[in-house]
């Protein structure tokens, strides 16, 4: 049963099997599918996990930590800093509709983008 499925970005899943397994969570014992996806990227759930375990997410969404903000902010300066930086080791990936038609647009200048209907809705 071997078919493609779709990531939020775009980027085609190939999935390998559904098998069900059976999930014990906060005394709930319920059978729910799951979908064996190639490589080795997580298996999938879908939607239907959510419908029918009911999850405890004031415990899921809860942070626990013994450090303060501003000691995350002084661990991690490069990152919050006022100055601009750069993403390293990251690649991107565009997907263009291969039906469509290219269009240029001249660049705006700065008056241009400062529109008065623009202004009036700040």
């Amino acid at each position: 049963m071997r078919h493609q499925t779709h990531h939020v970005t775009g980027e085609a899943i190939t999935v390998m099997g559904t098998t069900n397994v059976r999930v014990t969570y906060e005394g709930q014992d319920i059978s729910l599918p799951l979908l064996v996806t190639e490589g080795n990227g997580p298996s999938l759930i879908g939607r239907n996990w959510l419908m029918n375990l009911k999850l405890n997410w004031k415990e899921i969404f809860v942070i626990k930590s013994e450090k303060t903000l501003e000691d995350i902010l002084s661990q991690n300066a490069e990152v919050f800093g006022d100055e601009l930086g750069t993403l390293k080791g990251v690649r991107a990936k565009q997907y263009v509709d291969s039906t469509a038609t290219p269009r240029f647009h001249k660049a705006k200048s700065g008056n241009e983008v400062q529109s008065k209907p623009t202004l009036l809705r700040l």
